[in-house]
């Protein structure tokens, strides 16, 4: 009876973070500086192909674990190229985000959602992952030898 109890409670929470998205397999990427790619983005959501007098420049964000997207989101930089490096400055867990943004003669037209690191439909092959930036650790200090016991 026991054992057909934590059988279930275990399904149960397999469950849960299936339909969460916690199924999914997190890379940690540790840095200090990280540079993210991207494929280009060349059509509308229709698939409509992008006229060649548009430009295409993309907007870079991270936002820490666990924080509201909107919320906590703090804006990197602009690009016209389909990457981005960033340098960390503060400790923690970061999903990184990117949009595309549309203009003609330097005004802005459109624009697509947020593309996040930690959504399997947004990373390459469904890879998500998250970057981590600690600061380095303090050396112990006080070494010395201690008698055996």
């Amino acid at each position: 009876m026991k054992i057909n109890k934590l059988k279930r409670l275990f399904l149960t929470v397999m469950f849960i973070l299936g339909c969460s998205g916690y199924a999914h397999s997190i890379m940690w990427v540790p840095c200090t500086q990280v540079t993210i790619g991207w494929m280009a983005v060349s059509t509308y959501v229709s698939g409509l192909p992008i006229p060649p007098e548009m430009e295409i420049v993309y907007k870079c964000f991270k936002v820490q674990e666990g924080l509201n997207k909107e919320a906590g989101l703090v804006a990197l930089g602009t690009t016209d190229k389909t990457e981005y490096t960033h340098t960390f400055h503060n400790a923690g867990f970061y999903v990184m985000g990117v949009a595309a943004y549309i203009m003609r003669e330097g005004v802005l037209i459109g624009s697509s959602t947020i593309a996040w690191s930690d959504n399997p439909d947004h990373a390459l092959d469904g890879k998500v992952f998250l970057v981590v930036f600690m600061e380095p650790l303090e050396v112990p200090l006080g070494l010395h030898v201690t008698p055996a016991i």
